[in-house]
């Protein structure tokens, strides 16, 4: 009898075994940063210090009238200016 990977898996966890391997028909995971190597690309300047790089997206959520809109006025006069915004550092950056 051949044992499927979800018998495989389930045998696993009753033992305690954690399995490593990927099931037959998923290929395996690769670590890309062994690929790039020294080739890595450089990481953007970040425009607010800990959350926000340059070219990167960022999601506002919050409620209907929950201020998102002044939240990200604020952000985009902060940064173009460099004060802090809300206790973060900000870097001007000339576009």
């Amino acid at each position: 009898m051949i044992a499927t990977d979800f018998e495989r898996f389930a045998s696993d966890e009753e033992s305690g075994v954690a399995s490593t391997q990927a099931p037959s028909r998923l290929p395996a995971l690769r670590d890309l940063s062994k690929m790039l190597g020294e080739n890595k690309p450089p990481r953007p300047p970040e425009l607010i210090a800990g959350l926000l790089h340059q070219g990167s997206k960022l999601i506002i959520g919050g409620t209907s009238k929950g201020r998102k809109t002044f939240s990200l006025i604020d952000m985009a006069i902060s940064v173009a200016t460099g004060v802090t915004w809300w206790g973060m550092p900000t870097q001007s950056r000339d576009f």
